[in-house]
């Protein structure tokens, strides 16, 4: 019989800002608007043929009980795909009346000038755009990260043209992209204007655990199988994996702030790492000081813990640097090499950007599930926040799944 792999993590959290995100105080919520997607992925657990939009009316339900279970300042509208709903519009405008920034994350494979502009126009403050190699996407099949970055410099060049709309990539790294990562990070900082935050998810797979057997109720039921041809991972990918990876393009990037797991506490599920760029200078990442002082100022100004501003407020970070370093050692140094000694950078273009690196759900040795602890993801399931990641186990089963060590035969 298989061992449990054991999880390990060269990415410490040691020094980092716990950030305070809880069930019911968080920075984002999750609503998923659809099962339906017009584009298939190796990795996707989603079950397609359960395609059926939710009406107008199911969706206003789900925001009104969403906003009075959890204080956030974002909301993801998600899938699913989306674009593909026929009344993203008026969705995004639901959202807006709440007073909470509407996101979407989608493939965009349908997205253009015009309906972007028509969703601006209802309300919708950035999109979240997953682009990566394991997507069965027309016109661009079998491309490494590296090529695929004319695809995302096209919906770069877009977001860029609408004005003051919030441009994030999510990139779902399969062991045979790990290597691109470097690429992405290169191009996303040639896009300084354009590009505010890159998510990096390292993929997961149930192939990667079929030494456990999986229960409801102590009745053992089958684990979803996604992609047979996945089936043999060449190798595990930690959030350190990916990490490592980006200081091949960015040698001086560091984390400030992570969530951990709810087995493992200083588990890096979240890590990250944002810094200030001078044009196409990187000139260093804010520590962890910094981002528990804008945490902690947003939610005493606003209510809320901060997950976005408006695309504007990114050229401005620089103007935070001379309070930010009285606390931030790494704020400080920033401020002082580049400002203080050289105040005519005040007066050139910079941009703060944001690296997210996941290390989604992990079992631990005894089959326990290590999950997000303060979940950003959580969406509204049958009167209840779930964890949008293992929604599919609550719809399937009606409750979460067990798991014990695969017996001999």
């Amino acid at each position: 019989m298989k061992k449990a792999i054991k999880i390990t993590n060269h990415l410490s959290t040691e020094n980092l800002y716990r950030l305070p995100w809880t069930m019911t105080d968080n920075a984002t919520t999750w609503l998923e608007v659809t099962r339906a997607c017009d584009i298939t992925c190796e990795y996707c657990p989603q079950d397609k043929s359960k395609c059926k939009h939710k009406s107008l009316r199911e969706v206003s339900f789900e925001i009104d009980e969403l906003m009075k279970m959890r204080k956030c300042s974002t909301m993801i509208i998600a899938g699913g795909e989306p674009l593909v709903h026929p009344e993203l519009l008026e969705i995004v405008a639901l959202i807006k009346k709440k007073n909470v920034q509407a996101f979407i994350i989608t493939n965009g494979v349908t997205l253009d000038a015009t309906y972007l502009s028509k969703l601006k126009k209802s309300g919708l403050m950035g999109a979240i755009l997953h682009v990566d190699s394991g997507q069965h996407r027309p016109d661009w099949e079998n491309k490494t990260e590296g090529e695929l970055n004319e695809l995302r410099q096209y919906f770069a060049d877009m977001f860029h043209a609408e004005k003051d709309m919030i441009c994030s990539f999510i990139t779902t790294v399969i062991p045979a992209a790990l290597s691109g990562v470097p690429d992405i990070i290169k191009w996303m900082n040639e896009n300084t204007k354009k590009v505010n935050q890159n998510i990096l998810i390292p993929v997961r797979e149930w192939h990667l655990y079929n030494h456990w057997d999986s229960f409801v109720d102590g009745k053992q039921v089958n684990a979803p199988v996604v992609n047979n041809d996945l089936a043999e991972f060449p190798k595990y990918i930690s959030a350190g994996d990916i990490s490592d990876e980006i200081r091949k393009s960015l040698p001086d990037f560091n984390f400030n702030s992570y969530l951990g797991g709810t087995e493992i506490a200083n588990a890096p599920k979240w890590a990250i790492g944002s810094y200030l760029q001078l044009g196409d200078k990187f000139l260093g990442s804010i520590g962890p000081k910094s981002m528990e002082i804008i945490q902690n100022a947003h939610h005493f100004i606003n209510g809320t813990y901060f997950s976005f501003s408006k695309k504007r407020t990114y050229g401005m970070f620089k103007f935070l640097l001379p309070l930010l370093s009285l606390f931030d050692k790494e704020a400080r140094a920033i401020f002082v090499k580049y400002f203080l000694l050289r105040p005519w950078n005040f007066f050139l273009r910079s941009q703060f950007q944001t690296i997210v690196v996941m290390q989604p759900w992990d079992f631990t040795e005894e089959g326990e599930y290590d999950m997000c602890d303060g979940c950003p993801n959580k969406t509204y399931y049958k009167g209840r926040l779930v964890s949008e990641c293992r929604i599919d186990e609550y719809s399937e089963h009606g409750k979460l799944l067990s798991h014990g060590p695969r017996r001999c035969k």
